[in-house]
């Protein structure tokens, strides 16, 4: 269901009449050149806090987007852009909370409503994430990024039968294949993503992406099963340690200690 807000915008429209023939004249006096100055020094702080997000310079853009709110804090660009930088600093709750207010002012943004779901879906609120992307979807039903999203929050969930079909609806079946195989990696199902990236090479043999992701996958299993060998020799090392020990006559032991 889409959601609408509940508050209404009335629109008024002001008819301007003079002398018949002639054209009214509007004087913008000072206050008028005062508000347009500052809507113009918004521009300019909104287009340099963007800037520097995406330069990485993500303290810079935080402080200039703050700025920006104290002036103007139901903002839904100001809120949105603000949201995500807190996320991206490790935010998680604040930068949330930001993407609900810029969500409240404008609903059934495409846009902020895949930031919103994809943060929600990284702190592990698949179902929530799942919800807002369903929304994203209704508002926009060719949203390629709300769809590959609402696949990897239902994979996430567990739901690999249902993430691997919305995958298949914008992009093949191997490259659906591949996607399931990194969400199970992601999810500590190693086994069931090498089966993944391996169906996805059946499928396209050409498929870089999962040839690299079964070699690591490789190289995983070859480094935890040289440190279970390791840790197992020590453990024998360890009780053969400790039947010596224990094979050892008290009398002896007594002069090991005084030789000691």
């Amino acid at each position: 269901m889409i959601r609408f807000s509940s508050a209404l915008c009335a629109v008024c429209v002001f008819c301007l009449t003079g002398c018949q023939g002639n054209s009214v004249v509007q004087n913008k006096g000072p206050d008028a050149k005062v508000a347009g100055d500052k809507s113009e020094d918004k521009e300019m702080k909104f287009s340099l806090a963007k800037l520097r997000e995406q330069d990485d310079q993500l303290v810079k853009a935080k402080k200039t987007y703050e700025e920006l709110l104290q002036a103007d804090p139901e903002n839904a660009d100001y809120n949105h852009r603000y949201g995500v930088v807190l996320f991206r600093l490790g935010r998680y709750e604040d930068g949330i909370e930001a993407l609900r207010v810029a969500d409240s002012t404008r609903p059934n943004d495409p846009e902020i409503l895949n930031d919103l779901g994809f943060s929600c879906m990284v702190t592990g609120e698949n179902t929530q994430a799942i919800s807002v992307f369903e929304t994203a979807l209704e508002v926009d039903p060719q949203n390629e990024r709300a769809t590959n999203n609402l696949a990897m929050a239902h994979g996430y969930n567990g739901e690999f039968d249902e993430a691997y079909a919305i995958f298949q609806r914008i992009m093949t079946e191997a490259q659906a294949m591949s996607n399931l195989g990194y969400i199970a990696t992601q999810s500590g199902r190693k086994e069931f993503a090498i089966e993944c990236y391996s169906r996805a090479l059946d499928l396209d043999p050409e498929m870089d992406e999962a040839k690299e992701a079964l070699v690591q996958l490789a190289d995983l299993e070859r480094r935890i099963e040289q440190r279970r060998s390791i840790a197992s020799e020590s453990v024998s090392n360890a009780e053969k340690v400790i039947h010596a020990s224990a094979s050892v006559p008290a009398g002896q032991k007594n002069r090991v200690r005084q030789a000691n």
